[in-house]
């Protein structure tokens, strides 16, 4: 097989990253302004909030599922890193493994440092949002504890006070460095890569099992094995196939454990439902999507190419914009006695656009450079041979 060059892109696949973002950050909104239609903390009042319980009972949640979008960003990073990797030389593939790092957490620490000024910067009241944002910088932040968290924490103990959606980057480095391991045994074992995924998937579920791995990191890790399974095995469906295991996986994309369209989820799986469910779906989409003819020519439109270009960048700095620009125009409307849903609606409607103008100069100012540095530093630690 011949090598395939690092910098290849797949246009699915940048489109489906696009959208999942963009699903992240309409979760966030969801958490910050209408909370009862995630109902983590319980189920809300029909009298009170009839519109979020709807939604929430129904089985159209996935359009603001964001950890649904976390899996599927795990099954894209198993595909995507196991198109670039097999078939190279083990050289190769451990120069990637030494670039992989500094190209994650050099964007990471950047988004700490941004986190940590919106928390020291921006005195912004909560009391009239969710609970859940209403603990956002409840710590002692500091310049250095931003540049220690993005540094290290976020990946070695998943620990993110600053930005508490860098909890993935924990699973997004080792499952990539599991990634490239497994690619070197292919190498070396061409004929046995279907009995490796398999005994790749058995050893996370014991160690998940056995509580040495939490349950995201053991679902997570599994996601990239799925991604390389599906890099792998899953070739162009048929657009009723494909159709069908997307409305699966838009399905399971919804489960929220309290929400009556998922009730038959709890006898089997009780609290784990909501988890199952959402990791269930990141393998059904992103294998139907990527091997629909028709999503193909979609992805490669310039909209869907620009919201894949720029989504780790929205991924990073959203929250952070969300939790000050949004919550202040929020209480802005309010003070001149909006309507809650009207002045909700207003500040997301004002703030998309700024999230992904703002993710556009990180982009080109943080995430791009991130990926020059990141080669040379393996250049640095692994010259090549002349």
């Amino acid at each position: 097989m011949n090598a395939r060059p690092a910098t290849a892109k797949i246009a699915p696949v940048e489109a489906i990253r696009g959208l999942a973002c963009l699903q992240v950050v309409c979760s966030h909104f969801a958490l910050v302004f209408w909370p009862w239609l995630h109902a983590f903390w319980g189920v809300a009042d029909p009298d009170d909030h009839p519109v979020q319980r709807f939604v929430h009972d129904s089985p159209f949640a996935f359009l603001y599922s964001g950890s649904a979008a976390v899996f599927i960003f795990f099954v894209l990073s198993g595909f995507i890193l196991s198109h670039v990797a097999i078939g190279r030389s083990p050289r190769d593939i451990f120069g990637l493994v030494l670039k992989r790092y500094p190209r994650l957490a050099l964007p990471c620490i950047a988004a700490c440092v941004f986190a940590w000024a919106v928390i020291e910067w921006m005195n912004v009241d909560y009391n009239d949002l969710s609970v859940w944002i209403q603990g956002y910088g409840d710590f002692p932040a500091s310049f250095l504890g931003a540049l220690r968290n993005g540094a290290w924490e976020v990946f070695v103990t998943g620990q993110s006070r600053y930005n508490p959606i860098l909890w993935t980057m924990r699973i997004e480095l080792w499952g990539s460095w599991m990634v490239f391991a497994l690619c070197i045994a292919f190498t070396r074992w061409p004929k046995l890569r279907a009995p490796l995924l398999l005994i790749a998937t058995a050893a996370l579920a014991w160690l998940g099992a056995s509580k040495l791995l939490d349950e995201e990191m053991t679902y997570g890790l599994v996601a990239f094995v799925i991604g390389i399974g599906i890099q792998l095995y899953v070739r162009r469906m048929s657009v009723l196939v494909s159709i069908l295991v997307l409305a699966a996986g838009l399905y399971f994309a919804g489960v929220h454990n309290t929400s009556a369209s998922y009730l038959w989820m709890q006898p089997l799986l009780g609290e784990h439902a909501y988890m199952v469910g959402n990791f269930i779906s990141g393998g059904l989409i992103v294998a139907a999507l990527l091997n629909n003819a028709l999503f193909a020519k979609l992805a490669a439109t310039r909209p869907l190419m620009f919201l894949g270009k720029v989504s780790f960048s929205v991924y990073l700095i959203h929250l952070c914009i969300v939790a000050s620009l949004a919550a202040m125009i929020f209480n802005a409307l309010q003070a001149r006695d909006w309507d809650y849903d009207v002045s909700a609606i207003t500040a997301c409607a004002i703030v998309l656009p700024v999230i992904y103008l703002a993710a556009t100069v990180f982009h080109r100012f943080v995430d791009s450079p991130a990926i020059t540095f990141s080669n040379k530093v393996r250049d640095w630690l692994l010259p090549r041979r002349r």
